[in-house]
């Protein structure tokens, strides 16, 4: 599936004004004298007296006082939706001007109100937009009903009134002191737009800016940016088939046995026959909320599971938070082997890394008291890799030599001795064979990271960073590259 953009509406898009493209931004004088639209309908914005015209710079046009760019003849009724930053000027602020009113604009309130002006006054949506900061604005608007407006994805709010005159003349205002602040992009759709079409258009625009969080919990674009065609077919663990070696879920309740104290076993719902049991009950880790909790324990050894039938050279996909460092004998281990431990993350410097013959080795990566996935490839005779959040493999620059997993938790030393190494948090585990490709890594990664809500940590050319990956070819992620420039 690719992408949904704007131009999938066909001629239900009259306008589209895009910041981030800066070949349709044209500079004469001291500012904008032309955004050019690329609906393909020719209805470009334009100013033709230098002192009215905004500024441009990196991804935004910016509207100050008496500043605006005038529009071609425009429906009597249109849908609009944008992305923009309200000036911190104490004042009313017109977005959207009309022939004699003003259609779409905020009021002088502390924060300003959303809504037009009609000949009795300022109507009000109910919704607020603070000075300072960014917004996206959807408005349905009409002089033949109420007009209606949405803030981040909310629903429609109407005014309980209509706009005397909808005929929109320009972005800004250029006869009166009213400034507006600066805007990302615009986009002009045909009135009364379906739902599904208002919904695309705030995915759409939250994605392409880095706004995706500030959409509500029940918007169908929170997830994964909209996409053409049908939806794909969730990707799963399962479909690796005899590749997924190991799985241990914290989200399946029904996986996690509880006895006495703690954690007593963890089943795999991978095909290997590896189980993870403790049958002491001082050194179980603890269960709550879907995480298993591997903490300093009263006993030697600490909260650990032990491992039968164990794995032997593999990748692991580790979701989890280690505790914070908190004092120079906290070194905190994760998988330990029988001879040394496989990942452990080191004192004072939380440096990730391995024990091997006696002695810590660890790249340049850290990780410390923060929710997160890491990936590991671990092998005898072969450098042991690394990488955080689905970034690049890095080496530790070490080759370990025993990789037959003894168990997990904090339950040893470098000689599988008595000695509490507490982790922290586990969520999930997936086990594949060593050395997987690059695809098994990146989906189970994407998979892990939107069901644990993480996909925030992905880096913006993570093929799952915009959606979670279907059985499909993954889709091209949405570069986050403007929304690191309006800082949202």
């Amino acid at each position: 599936m690719a992408l949904w953009t704007p131009d999938v509406l066909g001629a239900a898009l009259f306008g589209w004004y895009d910041a981030s493209d800066a070949t349709k931004v044209i500079i004469t004088g001291s500012g904008v004298s032309q955004w050019v639209d690329k609906s393909g309908q020719g209805n470009h914005a334009v100013q033709t007296t230098d002192a009215n015209r905004p500024t441009f710079s990196v991804n935004k046009v910016s509207f100050a006082f008496q500043q605006g760019l005038m529009f071609p003849s425009y429906p009597a009724a249109w849908d609009v939706i944008f992305i923009a930053k309200m000036t911190s000027t104490v004042a009313y602020h017109t977005v959207l001007m009309g022939v004699s009113e003003l259609p779409l604009l905020t009021d002088a309130s502390d924060p300003p109100l959303i809504g037009h002006y009609t000949s009795s006054g300022f109507a009000s949506s109910g919704l607020t937009w603070a000075r300072d900061t960014y917004a996206i604005i959807y408005g349905s608007v009409s002089n033949l009903a109420n007009c209606t407006y949405a803030r981040d994805g909310s629903a429609l709010v109407s005014t309980g009134q209509p706009s005397p005159n909808e005929t929109v003349v320009s972005v800004g205002r250029v006869d009166y002191e009213q400034p507006f602040g600066d805007l990302y992009e615009m986009i002009f759709v045909t009135y009364g737009a379906t739902t599904d079409t208002k919904q695309k258009l705030e995915g759409y625009i939250a994605w392409k800016w880095g706004y995706q969080g500030n959409l509500p919990v029940d918007h169908p674009y929170k997830s994964a940016a909209p996409t053409t065609g049908a939806p794909g077919t969730p990707w799963l663990p399962t479909d690796l088939g005899a590749n997924l070696k190991g799985w241990f879920d914290g989200k399946d309740v029904a996986s996690v046995t509880i006895t006495g104290s703690g954690v007593s076993a963890w089943a795999n719902k991978g095909v290997s026959t590896m189980t993870l049991t403790q049958g002491t009950d001082a050194n179980r880790p603890t269960y709550a909320s879907n995480i298993l909790t591997f903490a300093h324990g009263a006993a030697a050894t600490g909260p650990h599971l032990l491992a039968t039938n164990a794995l032997t050279n593999y990748d692991v996909l580790i979701i989890g938070k280690p505790f914070a460092y908190t004092d120079t004998t906290d070194w905190r281990t994760l998988i330990m082997s029988g001879t040394q431990n496989n990942l452990i993350l080191e004192n004072v410097s939380n440096h990730y890394g391995t024990y091997n013959t006696n002695f810590f080795q660890a790249g340049t990566l850290s990780w410390d008291n923060v929710a997160g996935l890491s990936y590991a490839q671990i092998s005898a005779g072969n450098p042991l890799l690394l990488s955080r959040d689905g970034s690049v493999l890095v080496s530790t620059g070490t080759n370990p030599t025993d990789t037959t997993i003894a168990g997990i938790g904090s339950g040893g030393s470098y000689s599988a001795g008595a000695i509490n190494q507490a982790w922290g948090d586990i969520n999930e585990l997936f086990f594949v064979p060593f050395n997987s490709s690059i695809d098994t890594r990146q989906r189970l990664e994407g998979y892990a990271a939107w069901k644990w809500s993480l996909q925030g940590n992905l880096p913006v050319d993570h093929p799952y960073k915009s959606a979670a990956p279907t059985t499909g070819a993954p889709v091209v992620p949405v570069s986050n590259a403007a929304a690191l420039m309006i800082g949202v």
